[in-house]
């Protein structure tokens, strides 16, 4: 009788896997002598500490204690520790279609800096949000080995959902440190929903309660956010759940989707509506600026029609990175107010030109399409299913960046990388190895 292939192929994400030989026990009565153990993952060290990372960065949390210089010190840590990780495991670069996207546009603000608009400001942008963003993508495509790593990751993101959430239910419309305003903690919780609820579909015990308490803050988050495009996002992303969380928790689907629809009507008060209607009305009395009582042309199409005008301008390397808002000013002789996108993809085809933009919707695009790979060889091979909840969960997780990201300026963001970086673990991991032929690393 044959031998089962995973036993004379095994893998580290097999769940059997053979051992030194029990030479008391033949099995099959074939001379290789075998004894099969269940395989416990282990979540490495260099995992948390990556883990950490995302929290401090995603979160804020060094916006609290400024001087501590917090991020730079758990940055360091997770290089270190990652650093220790095996490098016969570490992936070549460029097997891994996310790395070369993300790492091309990095190379492409550093080498465009000198003929950026305002080279002293891109230096900074690229010095200090840019490269935080990219490292943290690096750390989880290179330091994240298995499906216990990963959800070490994603825990990351929800202490840092949930720190975010406590402080927003503290304060209506309020922003969070230095450099978080509502719109930020809007687009933050849009993209955390769908993979906490594709965790909680999923998961068990404690672990399932808690992705769903996260998932239900974030919901009630965006609401007092009072955020218009946070409201927009939502009912598309929450349209988009309905159909796109695990078929095989269809009960729990529908409950935390009318629990999400509670909390939602217990938030949303007079004053929320208000501002929310002035989506598509001119309302001088939803609120005490000019900006939030304009509506949809007010508060983006004109900036929308400028970028594009700035883009054609600058066409093929752009004014630099980060230097959006300063071409913008000087556009119309500094005078008035210097504004942001307000547009993640317009951010980047103004900043970086045309070469940035189609390695951004590249990369963007190769994230989907890992994702959808992934959710259909977990239906073909019932080993993959434990993989599943995060291939639907990332998918809808960057819908939702695209659907946020097209009314706010989030081209460099934190979550598009963690994001990013979780689908380029899928493909080193679940893609790579599982292809026929594909050689082991």
């Amino acid at each position: 009788m044959a031998i089962p292939r995973h036993f004379m192929n095994p893998t580290v994400e097999d769940d059997v896997q053979p051992l030194a030989p029990a030479h008391d026990q033949p099995l099959y009565g074939n001379p290789l002598l075998i004894r099969e153990r269940v395989h416990i993952e282990r979540t490495s060290a260099a995992a948390w500490s990556v883990a950490a990372y995302a929290f401090v960065a995603i979160g804020r949390v060094s916006d609290s204690f400024p001087g501590l210089h917090l991020a730079t010190i758990v940055a360091g840590i997770a290089i270190a520790m990652v650093g220790t990780l095996p490098a016969l495991d570490r992936p070549r670069m460029r097997e891994i279609p996310q790395v070369r996207t993300a790492i091309g546009l990095f190379l492409l603000a550093l080498i465009t800096m000198p003929l950026a608009i305002w080279p002293g400001g891109t230096w900074e942008h690229v010095s200090g949000l840019y490269l935080n963003a990219v490292l943290l993508f690096v750390l989880i495509a290179y330091g994240v080995r298995s499906l216990a790593d990963v959800r070490a990751v994603v825990w990351g993101l929800f202490a840092a959902a949930l720190l975010l959430e406590v402080g927003q239910l503290r304060s209506e419309r309020t922003a969070f440190g230095a450099t978080y305003d509502a719109n930020d903690i809007a687009f933050v919780m849009i993209c955390l929903l769908p993979i906490a609820s594709s965790y909680f579909a999923a998961a068990d015990g404690g672990a399932r309660w808690i992705a769903g308490l996260a998932a239900l803050l974030a919901v009630g988050a965006i609401v007092l956010t009072r955020s218009r495009g946070g409201f927009v996002s939502l009912c598309v992303i929450g349209v988009v759940l309905l159909f796109r969380m695990p078929a095989r928790s269809r009960s729990l689907r529908f409950l935390l989707i009318i629990a999400g629809v509670v909390i939602f009507s217990f938030f949303a008060s007079a004053e929320y509506w208000k501002r929310i209607a002035t989506i598509w009305t001119n309302d001088p009395t939803a609120a005490p600026e000019a900006y939030d009582q304009g509506g949809l042309a007010a508060a983006r199409l004109t900036i929308w029609s400028t970028g594009l005008d700035l883009f054609t301008r600058h066409p093929v390397l752009g004014v630099g990175a980060g230097g959006f808002q300063v071409a913008e000013g000087l556009s119309h002789g500094g005078a008035g107010k210097w504004n942001a996108a307000h547009n993640s993809f317009l951010q980047i085809a103004v900043e970086l030109g045309t070469v940035g933009f189609v390695l951004f919707i590249a990369q963007l695009r190769r994230a989907i399409l890992d994702c959808r790979a992934l959710i259909r060889e977990a239906r073909a091979r019932p080993e993959l299913e434990r993989w599943l909840w995060l291939a639907q969960g990332l998918e809808v997780s960057i819908y939702a960046y695209i659907i946020s990201g097209t009314g706010l300026s989030q081209g460099y963001s934190y979550v598009l990388y963690l994001l990013v970086g979780l689908t380029a673990v899928i493909h080193r991991l679940v893609l790579v190895k599982r292809a026929p032929g594909a050689e082991r690393r």
